[in-house]
């Protein structure tokens, strides 16, 4: 269909000049024939030769054919046209309009085409305010009174949105230009801003969360990074499998309930595309424990590789942690404790194989923080 359109094209733009030739320099007054006829079939037929040659071995080359084509057409109309006497004056009037139509021709087409590209690509400016008391987006999310600001100036967008979801509010901000797209979700309920099938609501069923995300231009892999308060995370059963393990026999009835485990704030941050979670790291803590994890998940084979801590008594290990300088030595990041247990989760995404290092909740780790901090410089 693409060969055949363009060369349709071709075609009415060779019989539209063939056209304004004839009737530009085309006379009734005709003169001897000079040219051998053997010789013109010759010429004609060489071409045509040549033009089935390549319509059957090279149709690919995109341009080959258009002079072939020309020749083809333009050969007889030239001997025709030479069998007829010119007026020099008469001439000189046809190269005139000619030149006049051409130009003309030239200029308007690039006219239209230099003002289509601005009005596509480099205008300067476009501002648009929406709003609606009611709003379904992706994922089937039910927002009450949306308000969408867009700006957008050549080739940078500023994009504001903010709105209710359920009983809390979210905020959107979005900042794309031609380097990096970068993105902040301010939500009230981390839950309250996805849709009722997405894959957040089988890990927490509430908090208050702070999203970001970049990502550069042309890149498949976004970075993201989300602070949570006051959130809990759901019982699943590579939870459940975790603690029923004997190393967490004395954790148990501080980490379990039914509604899940609550924590008081957390941090996740990880990079994602198509086919993997990696560089996950996250902390959460509350009064008694702390949490910390680090790993992949392959989200195209479903396999997880996840390793962390959980720490008891993390009360105490927060008022130690911010006793300047040796506070960070003896309890470490956010989510160490004084006290460790350490396990690892890896395999099937839905039932991981899961261990822990009994031994490691006594496992004094003040000689190694020292060594990090040291290594760090601060």
């Amino acid at each position: 269909e693409y060969f055949i359109g363009k060369m349709t094209d071709n075609l009415l733009i060779f019989v539209l000049l063939i056209l304004i030739f004839i009737f530009t320099f085309g006379t009734k007054t005709k003169k001897k024939q000079t040219l051998n006829k053997y010789d013109i079939y010759g010429l004609i037929f060489f071409t045509t030769t040549i033009l089935i040659f390549w319509f059957l071995k090279h149709p690919q080359i995109r341009y080959g054919g258009y002079p072939i084509f020309f020749l083809l057409f333009c050969l007889p109309i030239s001997i025709f046209l030479s069998l007829g006497k010119l007026d020099i004056k008469k001439l000189n009037r046809s190269f005139k309009f000619l030149i006049i139509i051409s130009l003309s021709v030239f200029l308007t087409k690039n006219v239209i085409r230099i003002n289509d590209e601005i009005k596509d690509y480099y205008f300067q400016s476009e501002n648009y305010n929406i709003s609606t008391k009611k709003a379904l987006l992706i994922d089937s999310l039910l927002v009450d009174n949306l308000n969408i600001i867009i700006d957008k100036k050549k080739n940078k967008i500023n994009v504001q949105s903010n709105g209710n979801t359920g009983d809390t509010s979210f905020k959107y901000v979005r900042t794309k230009d031609t380097k990096i797209d970068v993105s902040v979700i301010d939500v009230g309920n981390i839950i309250n801003s996805v849709g009722p099938n997405h894959s957040a609501r089988n890990i927490i069923s509430k908090g208050k969360a702070v999203i970001r995300s970049h990502r550069f231009v042309g890149s498949l892999e976004t970075n993201v990074d989300i602070d949570l308060e006051d959130f809990v995370l759901i019982n699943t059963p590579s939870t459940l499998k975790l603690l029923s393990m004997p190393s967490f026999s004395g954790l148990s009835s501080a980490l379990n309930n039914e509604a899940g485990i609550e924590f008081a704030y957390g941090n996740l941050s990880y990079k994602v595309n198509a086919d993997n979670y990696s560089d996950i790291k996250a902390f959460a803590v509350n009064d008694g424990i702390g949490l910390i994890l680090e790993g992949n998940i392959d989200r195209k084979n479903e396999l997880i590789n996840i390793e962390g801590q959980i720490s008891p008594l993390q009360l105490i290990s927060g008022i130690i942690q911010k006793i300047p300088l040796f506070g960070k030595i003896l309890i470490g990041n956010e989510g160490d404790g004084i006290l460790a247990v350490e396990y690892s989760m890896s395999g099937d995404l839905d039932d991981p194989e899961v261990k822990s290092n009994p031994l490691t909740i006594f496992k004094p780790r003040l000689f190694e923080r020292t060594l990090e901090f040291l290594k760090s410089g601060t």
